[in-house]
């Protein structure tokens, strides 16, 4: 029996000491269970166990004995203190030497562990033949599973636990057209042109996306896979993909090698594969060739103005083309010395080619989002987006990313109907976009929409399966929503994907507030500023949930805080008008939350969706601020 903690090294790399404290008490309630049912720890690896027994039905007892212990011990725990793991089981000879053992037992054991869903068992074939009709808890056959180092396909099953009753607790595999595209290597000779296979992956996501009849997932979640050692089958399940395509690239002056190569996610066949070897301004080409290729090798039949769409090429300049993916490349970086950077570059792509509407659309995102995190004056920076997205628009109507930033700028200005009308374009073009059903369904929380706001984010969940951003907004929804059991699933999801992401600590703080708890809620926000003080907002919400716990000082102190910022910062209002709330001091709060709607920088979303007092929502200037952009209180 192969037993490990799920997510132990990121819990590792956020808080070694409550990690470590966690470890000790997880190997406290494992090692009697062994003893119990006659296993033998034949050693620890990290977080894991390799553990020995007389037979497979002391194995399954045992393994359903530990999550069993560590189910009802995160019952009573808060979520950031559950300690969830994965067993794996299979039966074999094994060869003892010097302490540990050895054999193809061993390996397979190893191989079947990660296949468990978190808190999960699963065991091999010849497992389930031993207990079958001796264990009381269903075994549902996962399929045949071609693992790692193991010549011939296993069969897998999974124990159904007692509180997985009713649920879709089987791994069904998906269909081949649900498709991702892992990053590209770089095997350039110059490794700086890693950008270069970053934006080779970007763009054949995104054409493969003009495919309707395919599923893609998106790049924030691929992007996790760059230089991974995991298999396309753990992969596969890992983020529900039915096919993976995965290649290299290889650019040298204006030459570049492109190979590539489709596999079933769930066999690893190969489906297709194909090498390029073409001029640097043929790379568009290439690309549509590759979409074309995997559209037939999954027989989804393009329409005519899909084989439209990947003939059209972006530009005929390679100059302009490396600097528009170095600009997508560095913006992804989110700092306010990556984003001036990436403005530069979109403006240099411009430069050299005019005509360019992706680098116009690039260009006003970047402002977007300099102006979105302060690093540029708000106004200057939505003004200049404007003007480059226009530009876009009038060279290319067609551009689903060009559409979906539109909207943000619409509904940055409260223009929220013309906003819902900009997103539905853009997902009628591409309906893979996980962005824009991102961005759609955070306005449709400013407009009060919540049930179709947390239906969209499901839609981009589902393209987008390892997204922090989203798991914290669909967290953030369910708990407004009044869905609690789902709001914690969301949370788990969050602290599996990346518990020391920015959105991690911060979701925990609004669910918090959600469910009345102020004071666990300023406790996590005090958390997410020592890991991301550049967020000023978090302040402000620090200084409201201290006024609604009753902790008048220190809301005071923060108030005063926001107050000593120059009256040039354009979220100024809106953060003092939060505080004011905290604080109950209506009369100053309203007046800036109405400066704020000045300067649009104020969030419905926060006014519908925060507890307030409910004096507040019976206030007549409450609904007038709604009726100013609108919008139905």
């Amino acid at each position: 029996m192969f037993v490990d903690i799920v997510g132990f090294t990121a819990l590792s790399q956020r808080n070694e000491e409550r990690a470590l404290a966690l470890l000790e008490e997880y190997r406290g309630l494992l090692r009697p269970l062994f003893s119990a049912h006659n296993g033998k720890e034949v050693k620890t690896i990290g977080d894991g166990f390799l553990v020995e027994f007389g037979s497979a039905l002391q194995a399954v007892r045992c393994a359903f004995g530990i999550q069993q212990a560590l189910h009802d011990r995160n019952a009573s725990r808060p979520i950031e203190d559950a300690v969830v793991a994965r067993v794996g089981i299979h039966v074999g000879d094994v060869v003892h030497a010097e302490g540990d053992i050895y054999g193809d037992a061993v390996n397979i054991a190893s191989r079947i562990e990660p296949l468990a869903d978190p808190g999960g068992i699963c065991i091999s074939q010849p497992v389930q033949v031993q207990v079958a009709n001796k264990f009381e808890f269903p075994m549902v056959s996962l399929g045949p599973r071609s693992l790692k180092n193991v010549y011939t396909p296993v069969e897998v099953f999974k124990v159904v636990l007692p509180w997985e009753r009713g649920t879709n607790v089987p791994f069904a595999p998906q269909p081949k057209t649900r498709v991702a595209v892992l990053p590209f290597s770089n095997i350039s000779p110059e490794k700086t042109d890693e950008y270069f296979a970053d934006g080779m992956t970007e763009e054949l996501i995104n054409v493969i996306s003009h495919n309707h009849q395919l599923k893609v997932i998106a790049r924030t979640t691929v992007g996790r896979y760059k230089d991974t050692p995991k298999s396309i089958q753990e992969i596969g399940k890992e983020i529900g993909a039915g096919t993976i395509l995965e290649g290299s690239v290889r650019k040298s002056g204006n030459k570049v090698r492109v190979t590539a190569q489709l596999i079933d996610a769930i066999t690893e066949d190969h489906l297709w594969s194909d090498n390029y070897d073409r001029q640097l301004d043929d790379v568009f080409t290439i690309q549509s060739e590759i979409a074309k290729s995997v559209s037939d090798a999954l027989m989804a039949k393009l329409l005519p103005a899909e084989q439209e769409g990947l003939i059209r090429k972006a530009t005929k300049n390679p100059a302009a083309h490396v600097l528009y993916l170095r600009g997508r490349s560095v913006l992804r970086e989110r700092s306010e010395a990556s984003m001036k950077e990436a403005k530069k570059l979109f403006e240099d792509a411009i430069a050299e080619d005019p005509q360019y509407a992706e680098a116009y659309t690039g260009l006003a995102d970047a402002c977007f989002l300099l102006g979105d995190y302060n690093f540029m004056p708000l106004v200057a920076a939505r003004k200049s987006g404007r003007e480059a997205l226009d530009k876009a628009l009038s060279l290319d109507d067609e551009l689903a990313d060009a559409h979906t930033t539109k909207a943000q700028f619409l509904a940055a200005d409260f223009k929220f109907q013309e906003a819902e009308g900009e997103f539905k374009r853009a997902i009628s073009l591409n309906p893979n976009y996980s962005l824009a059903h991102h961005w759609y369904a955070i306005c449709l929380m400013e407009m009060g929409e919540l049930e179709n706001a947390n239906e969209e984010t499901r839609l981009a969940q589902e393209l987008d399966p390892l997204s922090a951003a989203l798991a914290s907004n669909l967290a953030f929804g369910y708990a407004a929503a009044g869905d609690n059991p789902m709001a914690d699933e969301q949370i788990r999801k969050l602290r599996a994907i990346d518990p020391t992401s920015r959105f991690t600590d911060y979701a925990l703080a609004l669910v918090a507030e959600l469910r009345g708890d102020f004071k666990e809620a300023a406790s996590y926000t005090e958390s997410a500023i020592k890991l991301h003080p550049e967020r000023v907002w978090y302040e402000a919400s620090l200084g409201y949930f201290l006024g609604r716990a009753g902790d008048v000082a220190r809301a005071t102190e923060i108030l005063n805080k926001i107050k000593s910022l120059p009256e040039g910062a354009e979220e100024k209002p809106a953060m003092l008008g939060l505080v004011y709330g905290g604080l109950g001091m209506w009369d100053e709060m309203f007046e800036q939350y109405n400066l704020a709607f000045e300067r649009r920088t104020l969030g419905f979303r926060v006014l519908r969706y925060t507890t307030v007092h409910p004096m507040v929502k019976d206030d007549p200037r409450y609904a007038a601020l709604f009726q100013r952009a609108n919008l139905r209180p």
